[in-house]
């Protein structure tokens, strides 16, 4: 057995990885030298609760205060609720630009103002499946907005602000700057 330099768990000789915190234990190379990291690399590990990016030196997680950390940054899958929602804000900016064509027939600035809407809700619905947080941001805002259309308008918009508030949507759309610089 030996023991890992990161956490001073026991590990088993053969062991690439740590089982307590992730810390990668083959750090020889085939000559029996030490793997430097490449350039100005900087050690990092990730929080296993929240995936938070964190020193190598921290001992809790900077994000959450977990104390579970990997090597190995976590996958982020895009929660299922966002793809309907993406496609529910796809049909409602689709269904905002056949508005604006209609009024706008007898009041131009009706189209402009619909057709802005609706290119909004396109653009918006489409970022929410590549995950992007000014995306979700943006479908609150209209859901807030939406709360004043009684009773559609009001149903749509509670169910978009629950949604896009729970903790593991809003880690999805935040993932990137977990990633990111430190």
């Amino acid at each position: 057995m030996k023991v890992c330099p990161n956490c001073s768990a026991a590990v088993p000789d053969n062991a690439e990885f740590c089982d307590h915190c992730g810390y990668q234990m083959n750090t020889t190379g085939n000559a029996g030298e030490t793997i430097q990291p490449i350039g100005n690399a900087e050690r990092v590990k990730y929080c296993i609760n929240c995936g938070a990016r964190n020193p190598f030196s921290n001992a809790v997680c900077s994000n959450c205060g977990s104390s579970n950390f990997s090597s190995i940054p976590r996958q982020v899958e895009r929660p299922d609720g966002v793809v309907i929602l993406a496609i529910l804000g796809f049909l409602g900016g689709l269904v905002d630009i056949g508005m604006g064509v209609l009024f706008g027939a007898l009041f131009p600035i009706l189209f402009i103002v619909f057709a802005f809407i609706g290119i909004l809700f396109l653009i918006a619905s489409l970022s929410l499946l590549t995950g992007k947080n000014w995306a979700r941001i943006l479908m609150m805002i209209f859901s807030v907005l939406s709360l004043f259309n009684f009773p559609v308008g009001t149903i749509l918009g509670i169910v978009f602000l629950y949604y896009f508030t729970r903790p593991h949507v809003v880690q999805y759309f935040k993932r990137d700057q977990n990633y990111g610089s430190i």
